[in-house]
Order: structure tokens, then C-alpha cells, then sequence
């Protein structure tokens, strides 16, 4: 999630000050097709499967942070239970339904969820992010983004997290299929360059970068090599600070106990009784 919300203070803040290098590790930037899963049990798929119902929803988006980078590349899903133990999943396939439908028949249940305009009009982060909108673009989001210098997307190979690990690097599966993964230069967001992605590429800053290792699991080697160069500045701009002498950090530091304690120039620090 950090990965977004930093990706929309660049998009998002006009005025804000200049970002120059944006370095994502493991960032769900063109969306992801499936919550993050908490097993393989059938509990797991049935939890998965009823947010789906309902993830465009206005309660899902306001309430679960992932929902608003969920991105269902299919048409629409049936997923069929038995009424008589939920705890049965029959089976998933596809069916082409555009719309949440809930019907049932004897003593199976059918849940269609919703399609890809579904996605477009409920999720509230994800298409403005990535300016889907086909009648409201906004080219100030293109504008911020295409002003990075350098836009480093790392992607892990063994990312069990995101689905599909490819959208670290902004690949995703097309509208309709889950068939096979588009790399991110045969997307429409790439090839029609709503964010600039396709500009910055071209300019040579963009740089794509596949790493071994699980989710966000980076080597020290690779974090040396792929994200350290781009936090080193350039030493004539820092402003390093003036090392004074000995006496003037102790002249100083006893005007601060002075000042702090109430003592002034003409109070009498040491009383004398006799």
C-alpha cells in the first residue's frame, strides 16, 4: 500500500515539493486480481470470493485498504455453494453476467460478481491513479508523473502476495481473461500512456528490475546495488553543519541552561548566607 500512496503524492500533490527518484518495491501498481490470501483451505477461498461480491461497494472501499487496488480482470465469476455445507466448494468457472446477481436454485447458491465497469465506477484509488476514467482523465497526474528523473520498479520472483507479480512493473492480465500476463509496454495504460509511463520509458528513466526472493524478501547485495544508488545526492548541494570550537558549544550550551532555568544577565547566580 505504501507504494501507492507514495505513487499518489507524486500524482496527487500539485505544489508539493520536487520528487525526484521513485524507487517501488513490490507495488501493486496496475491493480491486483485477488486479495491477499490467507490460505488454501476452503474458508480462505470462500472469504475471498464473497468480498469479491461486494469489493466495489462503498463499505468494502471505505473499509478494507486493499479493495482499493482490487482490479478483477474477468467479465464476471460463478461460484457455486452448497447450501446444505458451506464448507463444500462444488467448483469456479466463468459466465457472463455484468452484474451482482444472487439467486438460488434447490440447494445451490449462485454469486456472480461484478465485471470491469464495475471496477471503474466503484474502486475509488486505483482508476484515478492510473487516469482509466475514458471521460475524465486528468493530465495534471500525467504532468507530476512524467517530472521523475528516475522510476525504479522492482518485482520479486517469488512474490506470493500479489496476483500477478507482474503488476510490480505495471504488467497485468487484459480485460476479460486471466490467460496470460501482459508485460506493461502491451497495456493500454502504457501504449496510451495515461500516466506517462510510455514517456518516461522512452527517456530512458524508467528501470525495470526483477529480483530473486519473496514478497519484499530484497538481499542486502541487491539492495546496495538497485536502491542505494538512487538515495545518494550530490554532495556539493548538502549543507553540512559548522563545527564550532570547544568554547562555543560550552558558551553555548550554558546560555541554554541560563535561559532555561531563568537566570539573567544581572541576577546574582550565587547567594551567601550568614
Amino acid at each position: 500500500m505504501g507504494n501507492m500512496v507514495g505513487r499518489g503524492v507524486v500524482e496527487f500533490c500539485d505544489g508539493a515539493p520536487q520528487v525526484k527518484n521513485f524507487i517501488s518495491l513490490a507495488g501493486p501498481h496496475a491493480g491486483i486480481a485477488s486479495l491477499p490470501f490467507c490460505g488454501s483451505g476452503v474458508l480462505c477461498i470462500l472469504v475471498d470470493y464473497l468480498v469479491k461480491l461486494a469489493v466495489y461497494g462503498s463499505y468494502v472501499q471505505k473499509h478494507l485498504a486493499p479493495a482499493n487496488y482490487l482490479k478483477i480482470p474477468t467479465v464476471s465469476e460463478l461460484l457455486y455453494l452448497s447450501l446444505g455445507d458451506l464448507n463444500t466448494l462444488i467448483g469456479v468457472k466463468s459466465y457472463s453476467k455484468t452484474n451482482i446477481v444472487i439467486g438460488s436454485n434447490s440447494d445451490v447458491n449462485y454469486f456472480f460478481s461484478q465485471d470491469i465497469d464495475g471496477y471503474i465506477e466503484g474502486c475509488k484509488f486505483l482508476p484515478d491513479l492510473n487516469n482509466e476514467h475514458v471521460n475524465h482523465t486528468n493530465s495534471t497526474y500525467k504532468e507530476q508523473f512524467v517530472s521523475l528523473e528516475n522510476l525504479v520498479l522492482i518485482m520479486f520472483e517469488q512474490d506470493k502476495v500479489l496476483v500477478p507479480k507482474e503488476t510490480s512493473l505495471f504488467g497485468y492480465y487484459p480485460d476479460g481473461s486471466w490467460s496470460t500476463v501482459l508485460p506493461a509496454q502491451e497495456t493500454k495504460l502504457y501504449t496510451e500512456d495515461w500516466i506517462g509511463l510510455k514517456t518516461l520509458d522512452e527517456a530512458g528513466k524508467v528501470k525495470f528490475i526483477n529480483v530473486s526472493g519473496g514478497h519484499l524478501d530484497i538481499s542486502t547485495s541487491d539492495m546496495l546495488k538497485y536502491i542505494v544508488p538512487y538515495l545518494e545526492d550530490d554532495e556539493s548541494s548538502i549543507q553540512r553543519p559548522v563545527m564550532k570550537s570547544y568554547h562555543s558549544w560550552l558558551s553555548y550550551i550554558w546560555n541554554f541552561i541560563k535561559e532555561l532555568v531563568g537566570f539573567t544577565e544581572d541576577r546574582i547566580l550565587l547567594y551567601t548566607s550568614y
